[in-house]
């Protein structure tokens, strides 16, 4: 469960930085709007920013809980909080690597649930699910088909196309890599 929330707080930051590229960059705006199939790219470019809008806990959430932990003062609320039990284990293996201590990560998970929902810690998982999903969901279909509909329009039919041939060495033993150490080989 630790692995999941830990690879869902990265996509969740991975998710806000194209929030950020879109807030910042009108390139990608354009590139929607101009090759959404169907004149609709204004339509869902608006529908996404919207979105981000609607879920701003994501701003926060970037340098407080996915690409950083909280701080301190940060976690008081929850800290503070009677419904949380601070239940914290330790799993330990027999090696360093295979030692794992979740404090960090659960207080992480549980900071981002609360700005997701500042009234119910538990609540806000399922309310950061499900806008992860929505979101995730609305932009990957927003870049997908624009650039679907970008190479389809820019694409010559199969019949244009010329033959292209390369030259390719005769013995592959004559190709070297200068940059890499190379050793010779012992028979």
């Amino acid at each position: 469960m630790m692995q999941v929330l830990f690879i869902t707080r990265m996509f969740l930051g991975k998710l806000n930085e194209l929030n950020v590229i879109l807030d910042g960059q009108a390139v990608l705006r354009n590139f929607i709007v101009t090759n959404h199939p169907g004149d609709t790219g204004a339509t869902v470019l608006a529908e996404l920013l919207a979105m981000y809008t609607e879920n701003a806990w994501l701003r926060k959430a970037r340098n407080q809980s996915f690409l950083h932990y909280p701080t301190m003062a940060q976690l008081l609320p929850t800290l503070n909080d009677p419904n949380v039990e601070w239940d914290i284990q330790i799993y330990h293996g027999k090696k360093t690597a295979n030692t794992f201590y979740p404090a960090a990560d659960v207080a992480a998970n549980l900071h981002w649930f609360r700005l997701a929902n500042s009234t119910n810690v538990f609540d806000g998982l399922t309310e950061a699910l499900g806008a992860a999903k929505r979101l995730a969901a609305l932009a990957m279909s927003a870049l997908e088909q624009s650039i679907g509909n970008f190479i389809h329009l820019h694409l010559r039919p199969l019949n244009e196309n010329t033959t292209m041939r390369l030259p390719v060495r005769e013995s592959i033993f004559e190709a070297k890599l200068d940059y890499f150490m190379s050793v010779e080989r012992r028979d």
